[in-house]
């Protein structure tokens, strides 16, 4: 017996590990993705203040009418990621993804931009600011998920004017910027931003009751996405299925048999996110509107584009003969055109305000997944640097960075990988030295 024991105290605490960590897969599923609105859920569970992240693109306005731009401030903050992944980062005095204390001036950098600016993907101190502070300390991030140059426009001139920061960068995503800059043109709200080139809403003056209303609202919206999750949800099991399944190791076994299949499988080529609009599209003779711009009346409006005009030429010779930007999204139906004397006003308007308090605006161009590999996938990629160049601003093309790598494509998930947004850090500051005028 004794010989015996060393073995069975073995196989008991085999058996007991096995049998713990199956009941912890049973009970908490930590492999199953979470929505945000239930991650948001059980972090106020434990105790902490927790919502959704905003995107202006939702339109909110509160009861003075004004728009928002930023998020609720001061909160743990949920966001969407890819692959059905979230972020989770706090926000700051502002609502904006950086360390609270940073909104004062004199600011070192301020970048603008979207998703890609934001951080989706990225750990805490892992995002394109975070890694910039290094060189830069004092670098605030505005970046918003879903916001063209047009809202840019408007967070620039809202929130940065008393700050005075020496180095304004855009991060500009070729995927769907010029798409994002189209819809926000027909925003009554934002529109003002691009015909009065002095509007302001005064966020900063209405800021708690702002806080407020948006905390409300997305409350609600918490609500109703898990009163819908309940809804569609199958039954609990009971008791006894749950002991069942327990004992029969379900959990594990199951992990076990994708884990082999992974193994035995021969290995094949990376799987790209499906696209609905990539390199071989042909926009010829897809469904598109234009925008017309009344400047004299401030009015915006989007007209059908007759698709016989296009159907004759290329696309590219088509666009450049009206003067026109494609505004597609990788996985979006809608396509706007856009004049290109609209975009290179936005961008001079930046310009002018950040020149107006001794600072300098630089262009940052950032790739799609495709376009990295093979530059014909992005139609419009000399149209717009010869638009930010020719608005005397300084074009950082951050393809350069991802070329250098042996496998540019590992950089992206669909947004960047956490290495990814290094390259990016590490080239922009790295340029942005390179461009500094001499004092």
């Amino acid at each position: 017996m004794r010989r015996l024991a060393p073995f069975a105290l073995v196989v008991f605490s085999t058996l007991f590990t096995l049998y713990a960590l199956e009941t912890y897969l049973t009970v908490a599923k930590p492999f199953e993705p979470q929505s945000i609105s239930r991650q948001v859920e059980r972090l106020r569970r434990r105790g902490v203040q927790a919502y959704p992240a905003y995107i202006p693109a939702y339109g909110f306005t509160v009861s003075s009418g004004v728009m928002p731009l930023s998020g609720v401030r001061l909160v743990r903050t949920v966001m969407g990621g890819d692959n059905r992944s979230t972020t989770v980062y706090d926000s700051d005095e502002r609502g904006f993804r950086n360390p609270r204390g940073l909104w004062g001036a004199p600011l070192d950098v301020a970048l603008l931009g979207d998703s890609y600016a934001q951080g989706y993907n990225a750990p805490e101190g892992r995002e394109i600011a975070a890694v910039m502070r290094r060189t830069y300390p004092r670098t605030v991030s505005l970046g918003m998920t879903g916001t063209g140059q047009l809202a840019q426009l408007a967070m620039l001139r809202e929130f940065l004017p008393d700050l005075r920061p020496a180095r304004v960068v855009i991060l500009y995503y070729e995927g769907n910027d010029i798409a994002d800059t189209s819809r926000e043109l027909l925003n009554p709200h934002l529109s003002r931003y691009y015909f009065d080139d002095g509007f302001v809403q005064e966020l900063e003056r209405q800021h708690d009751a702002i806080d407020r209303q948006l905390r409300a609202w997305l409350d609600d919206g918490v609500q109703r996405d898990l009163a819908e999750e309940a809804r569609r949800a199958p039954p609990p099991p009971t008791s006894m299925d749950s002991v069942r399944a327990i004992a029969a190791l379900t959990s594990l076994r199951s992990l076990w048999g994708v884990a082999l299949a992974e193994w035995r499988a021969p290995p094949t080529p990376k799987r790209r996110p499906p696209v609905l609009y990539g390199c071989a599209t042909r926009y010829e003779s897809l469904p598109m509107t234009r925008l017309e711009l009344d400047e004299v009346h401030g009015d915006v409006r989007a007209v059908p584009d007759d698709p016989r005009a296009r159907q004759s030429r290329p696309i590219g010779e088509y666009l450049a003969a009206n003067q026109l930007l494609l505004g597609r999204e990788l996985f979006g139906r809608e396509i706007r055109l856009l004049p290109k004397r609209a975009y290179f006003n936005i961008l001079l308007q930046m310009r002018a305000l950040v020149e107006r308090w001794g600072g300098r605006l630089y262009f940052v161009y950032l790739p799609t997944h495709l376009s990295v590999v093979d530059p014909g996938c992005d139609p419009e990629r000399g149209t717009i640097e010869e638009i930010v160049v020719s608005a005397g601003i300084p074009f950082i093309d951050t393809t350069v960075a991802f070329k250098a790598r042996l496998d540019p494509s590992s950089l992206f998930v669909l947004h960047l990988t956490t290495e990814g947004y290094r390259v990016v850090a590490d080239y922009v500051v790295q340029q942005l030295q390179r461009l500094e005028p001499p004092r």
